[in-house]
Order: C-alpha cells, then structure tokens, then sequence
C-alpha cells in the first residue's frame, strides 16, 4: 500500500510533468480550481506546490529532453524512445526507419 506521503509526491510528479497543467497553473481560476481539488483528494498542499521547479518547466519546454525511465515504450528495441508518457497520454515518436 503506497503511504500518503508517497502518493502526495506521485500526484505532484505528475502535475509538474504536464507541460498543458503547468501553463493553465499561471490563470488564478484554474490554479485555484486545482487546489480545492486536490485538497478535496486529501492532499493537504498550497497553490505553490503545484507549481513545477524552473529546471522541471525548462525540461518540458526542450523538445530534445530524454524522458523519464518507464515513461516511454521502445516497440523495437533500438534504444530510442517509440513513444512517450506526457500528461498522462502516450504520444507516438518520429521514427526514422
């Protein structure tokens, strides 16, 4: 059973990986939505929290950022990333072959 701790930071991780969250974060209604939400979930947090950390944003921003271990699937074992998790969705890559 995953202690509440534990799920506190998976809910965070995924609020700061979702680069479509993080931009509607700046507008004081959804930033505000968002909280009353999670505190609802029983997630005792403030609205600062939710804002990812500069290094996180500048990741979500690169298009070049390697993603996260288990964050993406590669079909034919070339090493390269075939799609990858963003936002809670998979998203297909570019595939040269």
């Amino acid at each position: 059973m995953i202690s509440p701790s534990e799920s506190l930071q998976k809910f965070l991780t995924s609020v700061h990986a979702d680069a479509d969250l993080q931009e509607g974060l700046n507008r004081p209604e959804v930033m505000e939505a968002a909280v009353r939400v999670a505190r609802a979930a029983g997630f005792l947090l403030r609205d600062a929290d939710l804002i990812a950390s500069p290094a996180v944003l500048t990741r979500l921003e690169s298009d070049g950022a390697r993603p996260a271990e288990g964050d993406v699937i590669d079909f034919d074992g070339d090493g390269e990333p075939d799609a990858v998790q963003r936002g809670g969705r998979w998203v297909m890559q570019d595939s040269d072959s």
